[in-house]
């Protein structure tokens, strides 16, 4: 399900596509409450009197890992967003936790993603060094996060 994409790379292809709710297994990716979420569990209520049957979500979101929850009439539609990953270079990185990356295959800057304190700290011990950083970006439904960072000796 996940697919290759590059860095500042313009998408003429859609962001997400539509599946039956039906469809929906433990562990695939859908958008829960506008939040690009793994399910985690699902819970199946039986039709009653006056309706279809629901199905209730509960899913862990996979940009900064809250939990969400939504209930879903079993006749609608539900949101599959399409995941894409990319590995950059980093070549600068402001104090204020802002970096720039070089991606490894098309070689176009992307400025501005924000990387997280503790990815911060060790980068940081590690730039005095003769050292290349690399970092996967995940990238949903236009939001980009962080998600790994590994660290390529020059001197070998």
């Amino acid at each position: 399900m996940e697919q290759e994409k590059y860095i500042g790379a313009e998408q003429s292809r859609s962001l997400f596509e539509y599946k039956n709710t039906s469809d929906v297994k433990k562990g695939h990716c859908v958008m829960l409450k506008n939040n690009p979420c793994k399910i985690i569990s699902i819970h199946i209520s039986k039709p009653g009197k006056h309706g279809d049957a629901k199905y209730h979500f509960v899913g862990k979101n996979i940009l900064n890992g809250n939990k969400c929850e939504e209930i879903v009439t079993s006749h609608k539609k539900i949101i599959y967003p399409f995941i894409n990953t990319c590995i950059g270079k980093i070549i600068s990185i402001e104090n204020d936790g802002f970096i720039s990356l070089m991606d490894e295959k098309t070689m176009k800057i992307t400025e501005n993603l924000k990387i997280n304190e503790n990815m911060m700290e060790k980068i940081n011990q590690n730039l005095e060094k003769d050292i290349e950083i690399y970092v996967k970006v995940l990238n949903v439904m236009d939001q980009e996060k962080i998600i790994e960072y590994k660290f390529t000796n020059l001197n070998i």
